[in-house]
């Protein structure tokens, strides 16, 4: 086991999430006053995600890239605040704008390359939490949306409240509902980008949900 610190003007330190060869790590570091989100490398210790001078910057780490260069979280400045991703070259970068009547989260979960973001986000209205799919070409859409208008699965009965965990290719997904009152864990299956309706039947396939 390897203690990884803490920042300067913080005393305790949380991990969230590691690269895929474990050379990357990710979370937050804080204080009574103070503290902030850091990346950590074998190379260069424990780092302030951004500076915190920066108008943007990154109040969670919750999710990294594969090969650690891009971290997931929720953001804050002027004006913005909810998920966001955060790079090296592009800084802060926030995931809306918003089609699915939510407010606040983070991204909770990604795929290796970071094209499918995995979004625990709050319902208007009702304030619960909901589970939300973010891709570089359809941005925010509900989880339970694109199974059901793009996989044409029959949901009735579902809430999708959290994404808990996306395969590094980004088809398949876990997390917790509640189904019929009860909560339970899913794992669903995305169908490619046309419909394709599917029953389980012993294996999962795409567009599958359990």
């Amino acid at each position: 086991i390897r203690e990884l610190g803490h920042l300067p003007d913080a005393t305790s330190s949380f991990a969230y999430a590691v690269s895929a060869d474990g050379q990357v790590v990710v979370g937050h570091s804080t204080g009574p006053t103070s503290g902030g989100t850091f990346r950590w490398t074998e190379a260069d210790g424990m780092q302030r995600i951004g500076s915190p001078s920066d108008e943007y910057r990154m109040g969670s780490a919750l999710a990294v890239s594969a090969d650690g260069s891009i971290v997931g979280g929720s953001g804050f400045g002027p004006g913005a605040s909810g998920p966001a991703i955060w790079s090296e070259s592009d800084g802060v970068t926030f995931l809306g704008p918003r089609s699915t009547g939510t407010y606040g989260g983070a991204v909770y979960e990604m795929s290796a390359d970071a094209g499918v973001l995995g979004i625990n986000a709050f319902q208007s209205g009702t304030g619960q939490w909901i589970a939300v799919l973010w891709t570089p070409e359809r941005g925010q859409e509900l989880l339970i949306d694109v199974l059901t208008q793009r996989c044409g699965l029959d949901l009735t009965g579902w809430h999708l409240s959290e994404i808990g965990g996306i395969s590094a290719d980004g088809r398949t997904i876990v997390g917790t509902g509640v189904h019929d009152g009860v909560t339970e864990a899913f794992v669903a299956v995305l169908c490619e980008p046309v419909v394709c309706p599917a029953e389980y039947n012993g294996a999962l396939a795409a567009g599958d949900i359990l």
